[in-house]
Protein backbone atom coordinates (compact mmCIF):
# COMPACT_ATOMS: atom_id res chain seq x y z
CA UNK A 1 0.00 0.00 0.00
CA UNK A 2 1.50 3.37 -1.00
CA UNK A 3 1.51 5.97 1.44
CA UNK A 4 -1.93 8.10 -0.85
CA UNK A 5 -3.83 4.93 -0.46
CA UNK A 6 -6.01 5.46 2.55
CA UNK A 7 -6.26 2.45 4.82
CA UNK A 8 -10.03 1.06 5.83
CA UNK A 9 -11.30 1.98 9.20
CA UNK A 10 -11.14 -2.25 9.96
CA UNK A 11 -7.37 -2.43 8.26
CA UNK A 12 -6.50 0.14 10.59
CA UNK A 13 -7.86 -0.60 13.79
CA UNK A 14 -6.86 -4.00 13.30
CA UNK A 15 -3.18 -2.66 12.75
CA UNK A 16 -3.24 -0.69 15.91
CA UNK A 17 -4.44 -3.56 18.19
CA UNK A 18 -1.93 -5.91 16.43
CA UNK A 19 0.43 -3.04 17.40
CA UNK A 20 -0.61 -3.20 20.87
CA UNK A 21 -0.66 -6.74 21.31
CA UNK A 22 3.18 -6.30 20.32
CA UNK A 23 3.96 -3.64 22.65
CA UNK A 24 2.03 -5.60 25.53
CA UNK A 25 4.38 -8.86 24.99
CA UNK A 26 7.04 -6.84 24.87
CA UNK A 27 6.97 -5.60 28.16
CA UNK A 28 5.60 -8.20 29.24
CA UNK A 29 8.93 -9.75 28.35
CA UNK A 30 10.54 -6.27 30.09
CA UNK A 31 8.69 -6.85 32.92
CA UNK A 32 9.48 -10.40 33.57
CA UNK A 33 13.05 -9.83 33.20
CA UNK A 34 13.61 -7.04 35.33
CA UNK A 35 15.95 -7.17 38.72
CA UNK A 36 13.80 -5.88 41.57
CA UNK A 37 16.10 -5.99 44.50
CA UNK A 38 17.36 -2.01 43.82
CA UNK A 39 15.61 0.65 43.69
CA UNK A 40 16.06 1.94 40.61
CA UNK A 41 14.56 -1.47 39.42
CA UNK A 42 11.65 -1.39 41.29
CA UNK A 43 10.92 2.23 40.29
CA UNK A 44 11.22 0.56 36.29
CA UNK A 45 8.82 -2.15 37.25
CA UNK A 46 6.50 0.23 38.24
CA UNK A 47 6.87 2.45 35.27
CA UNK A 48 6.68 -0.47 32.76
CA UNK A 49 3.14 -1.52 35.05
CA UNK A 50 1.63 1.81 34.26
CA UNK A 51 2.50 1.19 30.86
CA UNK A 52 2.02 -2.53 30.82
CA UNK A 53 -1.94 -1.41 32.12
CA UNK A 54 -2.22 2.06 29.71
CA UNK A 55 -1.48 -0.39 26.76
CA UNK A 56 -3.89 -3.01 28.21
CA UNK A 57 -6.65 -0.25 28.12
CA UNK A 58 -5.58 0.21 24.68
CA UNK A 59 -5.97 -3.24 23.75
CA UNK A 60 -9.55 -3.17 25.28
CA UNK A 61 -10.28 0.39 23.80
CA UNK A 62 -8.95 -1.83 20.26
CA UNK A 63 -11.20 -4.22 20.75
CA UNK A 64 -14.34 -2.41 21.08
CA UNK A 65 -13.21 -0.20 17.74
CA UNK A 66 -12.03 -3.22 15.74
CA UNK A 67 -15.70 -4.92 16.66
CA UNK A 68 -17.46 -1.82 15.52
CA UNK A 69 -15.34 -1.63 12.52
CA UNK A 70 -16.05 -5.15 11.86
CA UNK A 71 -19.96 -4.91 12.30
CA UNK A 72 -19.41 -1.84 9.60
CA UNK A 73 -17.75 -3.92 7.34
CA UNK A 74 -19.72 -6.73 7.77
CA UNK A 75 -23.08 -4.25 7.36
CA UNK A 76 -21.30 -2.89 3.78
CA UNK A 77 -20.16 -6.16 2.49
CA UNK A 78 -23.95 -7.23 2.98
CA UNK A 79 -25.50 -4.27 1.29
CA UNK A 80 -23.17 -4.98 -1.14
CA UNK A 81 -24.00 -8.43 -1.28
CA UNK A 82 -27.77 -7.64 -2.16
CA UNK A 83 -27.25 -5.37 -4.90
CA UNK A 84 -25.38 -8.15 -6.24
CA UNK A 85 -28.05 -10.58 -5.75
CA UNK A 86 -30.74 -8.01 -7.58
CA UNK A 87 -28.63 -7.80 -10.08
CA UNK A 88 -27.99 -11.41 -10.75
CA UNK A 89 -31.78 -11.55 -10.90
CA UNK A 90 -31.69 -8.92 -13.65
CA UNK A 91 -28.65 -10.81 -15.50
CA UNK A 92 -30.70 -14.35 -15.54
CA UNK A 93 -33.94 -12.82 -16.51
CA UNK A 94 -31.82 -11.05 -19.61
CA UNK A 95 -29.82 -13.74 -20.21
CA UNK A 96 -33.53 -16.40 -20.33
CA UNK A 97 -34.96 -13.47 -22.80
CA UNK A 98 -31.71 -13.73 -24.96
CA UNK A 99 -31.80 -17.94 -24.70
CA UNK A 100 -35.97 -17.91 -25.67
CA UNK A 101 -34.93 -15.54 -29.09
CA UNK A 102 -32.12 -17.92 -29.52
CA UNK A 103 -34.18 -20.57 -29.29
CA UNK A 104 -37.01 -19.00 -31.93
CA UNK A 105 -34.19 -18.43 -34.29
CA UNK A 106 -33.10 -21.98 -34.25
CA UNK A 107 -36.42 -23.13 -34.67
CA UNK A 108 -36.90 -20.61 -37.55
CA UNK A 109 -33.43 -21.60 -39.31
CA UNK A 110 -34.45 -25.24 -38.86
CA UNK A 111 -37.76 -24.39 -40.90
CA UNK A 112 -35.58 -22.35 -43.54
CA UNK A 113 -33.74 -25.12 -43.76
CA UNK A 114 -36.39 -27.80 -44.60
CA UNK A 115 -37.91 -25.38 -47.08
CA UNK A 116 -34.68 -24.53 -49.10
CA UNK A 117 -34.22 -28.23 -49.27
CA UNK A 118 -37.36 -28.51 -51.56
CA UNK A 119 -37.05 -25.17 -53.21
CA UNK A 120 -32.78 -26.29 -54.50
CA UNK A 121 -34.31 -29.42 -56.26
CA UNK A 122 -35.80 -26.77 -58.67
CA UNK A 123 -32.94 -24.55 -59.01
CA UNK A 124 -30.78 -25.42 -62.10
CA UNK A 125 -27.35 -24.58 -62.69
CA UNK A 126 -27.08 -21.10 -65.19
CA UNK A 127 -28.24 -21.60 -68.75
CA UNK A 128 -30.50 -25.13 -67.86
CA UNK A 129 -34.24 -24.98 -67.67
CA UNK A 130 -36.80 -26.71 -65.78
CA UNK A 131 -37.96 -30.02 -67.64
CA UNK A 132 -41.73 -29.69 -68.25
CA UNK A 133 -41.53 -32.29 -65.55
CA UNK A 134 -40.32 -30.10 -62.70
CA UNK A 135 -42.24 -27.46 -64.34
CA UNK A 136 -45.47 -28.63 -63.49
CA UNK A 137 -44.31 -30.26 -60.12
CA UNK A 138 -43.24 -26.66 -59.23
CA UNK A 139 -46.07 -25.73 -60.19
CA UNK A 140 -48.33 -27.73 -57.76
CA UNK A 141 -46.12 -27.28 -54.97
CA UNK A 142 -45.93 -23.67 -55.43
CA UNK A 143 -48.55 -22.06 -53.68
CA UNK A 144 -47.81 -24.50 -50.11
CA UNK A 145 -44.00 -23.17 -50.66
CA UNK A 146 -45.63 -19.43 -50.94
CA UNK A 147 -47.13 -20.15 -48.06
CA UNK A 148 -44.62 -21.65 -46.01
CA UNK A 149 -42.29 -18.99 -46.74
CA UNK A 150 -44.77 -16.11 -46.42
CA UNK A 151 -44.92 -17.65 -42.88
CA UNK A 152 -41.25 -18.02 -42.30
CA UNK A 153 -41.28 -14.56 -43.40
CA UNK A 154 -43.62 -12.93 -40.96
CA UNK A 155 -42.16 -15.08 -38.40
CA UNK A 156 -38.44 -13.52 -39.07
CA UNK A 157 -40.46 -10.20 -38.87
CA UNK A 158 -41.82 -11.02 -35.63
CA UNK A 159 -37.91 -11.91 -34.20
CA UNK A 160 -36.83 -8.90 -35.38
CA UNK A 161 -39.23 -6.69 -33.95
CA UNK A 162 -39.20 -8.46 -30.71
CA UNK A 163 -35.41 -8.70 -30.35
CA UNK A 164 -35.47 -5.26 -30.81
CA UNK A 165 -37.90 -4.36 -28.08
CA UNK A 166 -35.37 -6.19 -25.89
CA UNK A 167 -32.11 -4.44 -27.65
CA UNK A 168 -30.47 -7.82 -28.53
CA UNK A 169 -29.13 -6.55 -31.37
CA UNK A 170 -27.33 -9.26 -32.53
CA UNK A 171 -30.30 -11.31 -32.99
CA UNK A 172 -31.99 -8.26 -34.45
CA UNK A 173 -29.48 -8.48 -37.10
CA UNK A 174 -29.77 -11.80 -37.85
CA UNK A 175 -33.30 -12.14 -37.97
CA UNK A 176 -33.14 -9.00 -40.38
CA UNK A 177 -30.93 -10.99 -42.84
CA UNK A 178 -32.69 -14.33 -42.76
CA UNK A 179 -36.06 -12.10 -43.45
CA UNK A 180 -34.48 -10.37 -46.19
CA UNK A 181 -33.17 -13.66 -47.72
CA UNK A 182 -36.77 -15.35 -47.66
CA UNK A 183 -38.12 -12.48 -49.86
CA UNK A 184 -35.25 -12.76 -51.88
CA UNK A 185 -36.00 -16.79 -52.28
CA UNK A 186 -39.60 -15.83 -52.56
CA UNK A 187 -39.24 -13.70 -55.69
CA UNK A 188 -36.70 -16.09 -57.01
CA UNK A 189 -39.23 -18.60 -56.19
CA UNK A 190 -41.72 -16.88 -58.68
CA UNK A 191 -39.44 -16.63 -61.13
CA UNK A 192 -39.44 -20.40 -61.43
CA UNK A 193 -42.71 -20.73 -62.16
Amino acid sequence: MTNTEKKSPFAESALNLDNAFTELEQLSGQIERLELESDSGLERAKQLLGKFAECGQRIGEGVQVLAKSLEESRARAEAAANVVSARALDIQKRQDENDQMLARFGTLGESVRKISETIVQFKKPAGEKLSDEERELLTKQLPELDSQLSGLIDEAQGLRVDAHQLKLKSIERNADSLSQTLLSARRKLGSFA
